[in-house]
């Protein structure tokens, strides 16, 4: 029996989805895949009101409207604060840790809902911030700690070569 992985896709990935760069050409088109395997129903994709607000603040009102438009164009499923209880004090964890710089607070708080909404994996092109080996061991360890589940944090790529 194929139970779908419930993947939960950060803020980076909309924007790599309309970006026009020619250095990101390979991010780009994996962002496409991703996306096409959802429509194929190979994930059961989820975004935050977080990643709602990220994509609020983009200053191109049509590239934001784009990207917004993504979130029903591929039924993904929009959580809310109940689904992620707790998440900001997960999140302050994370940072104190030294898992997410304190300037980077939503990218701590990407996690932490991901985690408490029991997500298979964290989705991101964010390498600095999120997707990193040492963010990966300091979330798993204060996760184990809590007695919360742990949660995959990998790029687009990596997501999908685990079909």
């Amino acid at each position: 029996m194929f139970i779908k992985p419930r993947i939960y896709f950060e803020t980076t990935l909309f924007n790599y989805y309309h970006l026009d760069d020619p250095d990101r050409k390979k991010e780009i088109s994996i962002t496409k895949d991703l996306f096409d395997k959802i429509k194929m129903g190979l994930f059961e994709p989820y975004v935050s009101d977080i990643v709602i607000a990220e994509l609020g603040k983009c200053t191109d009102i049509e590239l934001q409207q784009k990207m917004l438009r993504l979130i029903k164009e591929f039924d993904i499923i929009r959580l809310t604060s109940k689904d992620y209880k707790g998440y900001e004090e997960l999140g302050e964890k994370y940072i104190l840790a030294g898992a997410i710089p304190r300037r980077k607070k939503d990218d701590a708080l990407h996690i932490a809902c991901a985690t408490l909404s029991q997500m298979d994996v964290l989705v991101s092109w964010n390498c600095n911030n999120i997707v990193r080996f040492k963010n990966q061991q300091i979330v798993k360890t204060i996760n184990l700690v809590e007695g919360i589940n742990d949660i995959g944090i990998n790029t687009p790529q990596e997501v999908i070569n685990l079909e």
